[in-house]
């Protein structure tokens, strides 16, 4: 059999599981094993982190994923992103690393904000 491939999973995602979402829950649960970060998220989830508990239990789950960095081909990748769908598209910074992310690295993008990555 084939190896399954990773999944890019955005940090929307990821704050609609802490607060709680079931769906997205068990939708991770079934990534188990293929879930890959980009160090954007990583960054974006820090942000969000609010006491000592969360910051260990956040280090805690993200040992369980494949955290892709910028890469100078992601990095050139984002501002040909951003200079393709600016003005007419609000796609920020983040969400231009994110994207080119999962476009250099071949994999599907597990997200909700269908807006910001309605080009992807």
């Amino acid at each position: 059999m084939g190896q399954k491939k990773i999944v890019l999973v955005d940090t929307d995602i990821f704050i609609k599981v802490f607060r709680g979402h079931i769906g997205h829950k068990k939708n991770l649960d079934m990534l188990e094993g293929r879930i890959a970060v980009s160090v954007i998220t990583v960054l974006e989830l820090y942000q969000g982190v609010s006491s000592k508990k969360r910051k260990y239990e956040l280090e805690k789950q993200l040992k369980a994923y494949q955290i892709l960095p910028l890469t100078e081909q992601i990095s050139l990748a984002s501002v040909l992103l951003m200079k393709k769908y600016l003005p007419e598209n609000s796609l920020l910074p983040p969400d231009g690393l994110i994207a080119a992310t999962a476009l250099n690295h071949e994999v599907q993008l597990y997200t909700d904000n269908k807006k910001d990555f309605r080009l992807y």
